[in-house]
């Protein structure tokens, strides 16, 4: 009776042993794909950012202002303002940000100074 006690606990103890491992390991795995898709989507955000920089060449002067939209599940807003400086006059600033509507902590921004003229 007694050696029956005996295995009894030993296999309660290697279960909840078992349990516990394959509950840090399922919460590893869990971390480690969140954060597999949060740098997806920051790679898609920073290709999306490029692209709306590329808009504005160094050869050609952007108009100052602001636009906006969403592209993939991602919001995109580009500002265009007088830069700020000693060569204010000749240059504007522009700011690409990009972030993931999924999980907002997936943005990228871009600045920039280009030719005013």
């Amino acid at each position: 009776m007694n050696e029956r006690g005996s295995i009894l606990v030993e296999t309660l103890i290697a279960t909840t042993i078992l349990a516990m491992i394959l509950a840090v390991a399922f919460q590893t795995l869990h971390d480690s794909a969140r954060r597999a898709r949060r740098v997806a989507d920051q790679r898609i955000a920073m290709l999306i950012a490029q692209s709306h920089m590329a808009e504005y060449p160094l050869n050609r002067p952007p108009a100052v202002g602001r636009r906006s939209g969403d592209e993939r599940g991602f919001r995109w807003r580009v500002e265009i303002d007088p830069a700020t400086g000693a060569n204010r006059e000749a240059t504007v600033s522009v700011v690409v940000s990009v972030a993931s509507e999924r999980d907002p902590s997936a943005r990228v921004r871009l600045d920039s100074l280009r030719p005013a003229t």
